[in-house]
């Protein structure tokens, strides 16, 4: 094996970052490219281009959680896409339920239960309640 001062670097000029480079150098609290950022600039593109239909899910699922005790986005999905019908995007369902949440309409339980949909594979789902 070639001594470490002569072996090849293949990207001399890359500076590559780590997260105790980030930590020692006092970026903490830094939000630069996180995935909080990344879902809520998701989830601000999806309404956009769903702004209608967001607003008439929001309207439709206040008068839909008082009639549910504990339900889970699927549900409020298989109950709005009937009665609204559906967005133009399938993301703008998961931007739909971020939003009954920060609004306080909706809040999680703590539950989980496999979803019934088949294209979803029985994976978990969380629940939530008014």
């Amino acid at each position: 094996m070639l001594p470490a001062s002569s072996r090849r670097n293949p990207a001399p000029n890359l500076f590559i970052m780590t997260h105790l480079d980030y930590h020692n150098k006092g970026f903490d609290d830094l939000p630069l490219f996180t995935g909080e950022v990344l879902r809520d600039e998701g989830i601000a593109k999806v309404s956009e281009n769903n702004e209608r239909w967001m607003e008439m899910c929001i309207e439709t699922a206040t008068g839909f959680v008082p009639m549910y005790g504990n339900f889970t986005g699927e549900d409020l999905r298989f109950y709005l896409g009937r009665v609204v019908g559906c967005p133009t995007h399938s993301n703008a369902w998961g931007a739909l339920i971020s939003t009954l949440v920060r609004r306080k309409i909706i809040k999680p339980t703590g539950e989980w239960r496999k979803m019934r949909d088949d294209s979803s594979h029985a994976r978990k789902t969380p629940v939530y309640t008014k």
